[in-house]
């Protein structure tokens, strides 16, 4: 019990901490900063698993873990389980055509609105250029005047996720 307190604790301050930065500051690397942030907040939890009694102090002996250790990394794996979660939901945020459709929907009028409509609010170029965008700053494309291409990193990528879409026969998609 100890360990998931810790990192419930541990995960309640890394959102705090990194929706403030994010508020403050504009982050070009919002994977990195999270990352960075999450390994910060490891010396936390660890501080908080200190300070946290002993589950032995007040849960029956059935229900208390073997050893500190097994707590320790339970709790260490929840606290990265609750990261890894909260980043898929905050890149759906960020990054979904599907999520940004919606919005734009829900601001237009009644009775909803046209493709035509939703191209002038939500236009397809600024969409693929931010994403370009973001995949030339992260590394994986490299921009030559008005042309791009994979970079290693990027190649590589393409072909561990197209043999992953071929396997789960996914479909071109995006």
């Amino acid at each position: 019990m100890r360990g998931l307190l810790a990192a419930a604790l541990t995960f309640l301050i890394y959102l705090g901490v990194q929706a403030g930065w994010f508020h403050a500051v504009r982050i070009r690397r919002k994977l990195s900063v999270m990352l960075g942030l999450w390994a910060v907040g490891g010396a936390l939890y660890a501080g908080f698993f200190a300070l946290l009694p002993d589950d032995a102090a007040y849960l029956p002996r059935l229900l208390v873990a073997p050893s500190d250790a097994l707590t320790w990394s339970s709790g260490l794996f929840v606290y990265w389980g609750l990261f890894s979660a909260y980043y898929q939901v905050f890149n759906m945020a960020d990054n979904s055509v599907g999520v940004r459709s919606l919005i734009e929907l829900t601001r237009g009028p009644g009775g909803g609105m046209t493709l035509m409509e939703l191209k002038r609010v939500y236009p397809y170029d600024a969409m693929l250029g931010r994403r370009l965008e973001r995949l030339v700053e992260a590394g994986f494309l490299e921009r030559a005047d008005d042309r791009y291409r994979c970079a290693p990193k990027g190649a590589a990528a393409a072909r561990t996720m197209g043999t992953l879409k071929a396997f789960l026969r996914l479909g071109p998609g995006g």
